[in-house]
């Protein structure tokens, strides 16, 4: 078990934990993200799928967004999930946490979310199943929001619905600006 540092806000300089086998952002590429987020994050609904140990979740809450939904269906990770959400909001304030499967939770929400981040298993084809139908994805963001979704430079998405690509270690961050 690792540990990862929250870069910025509240929360900064607290540690949350990340298992093992994770790939998480480093310091620097999760700072570029959040800059490129910076005139969005404040009071912002926010969802998190693929959650894992909720370091972009918690990052966001710590930078003063609203509201987190995290989804995540590993049982473990879900364990890891919650204690690392009570290791920074004991009261849970803010904070959901929803255990489904990606794919099914984006086919029946009806919430609309200010900033989506979308960071599946690399190699496994989730991103590119997620895109199979772009329009249920894009459905829950906000006419003002962002859409983050973060692939193995392997699995360059079939469909362009991007406008902007960042390179960062193994992986690719497409990014989708929605037009009001």
């Amino acid at each position: 078990m690792g540990q990862i540092r929250i870069i910025a806000g509240e929360f900064k300089g607290r540690y949350i934990k990340v298992p093992g086998c994770a790939r998480p952002l480093e310091a620097k590429d999760r700072k570029r993200i959040f800059d490129l987020l910076a005139g969005y994050i404040r009071d912002a609904d926010v969802l998190d799928l693929f959650a894992g140990s909720g370091s972009f979740g918690i990052e966001a809450l710590s930078r003063g967004a609203k509201n987190v939904t995290f989804v995540e269906t590993n049982r473990n990770a879900l364990v890891l999930l919650k204690k690392n959400c009570l290791s920074v909001k004991p009261d849970l304030c803010g904070v959901n946490i929803v255990k489904e499967d990606a794919l099914r939770f984006i086919q029946r929400d009806k919430n609309k979310y200010d900033i989506i981040f979308v960071d599946p298993p690399f190699l496994k084809g989730l991103g590119t199943r997620i895109l199979q139908d772009p329009s249920k994805i894009l459905s829950l963001l906000h006419s003002h929001g962002i859409l983050l979704l973060r692939l193995h430079k392997k699995e360059a998405p079939a469909e362009s619905i991007f406008s902007r690509e960042i390179k960062l270690g193994d992986g690719i961050l497409y990014i989708h600006y929605a037009q009001p």
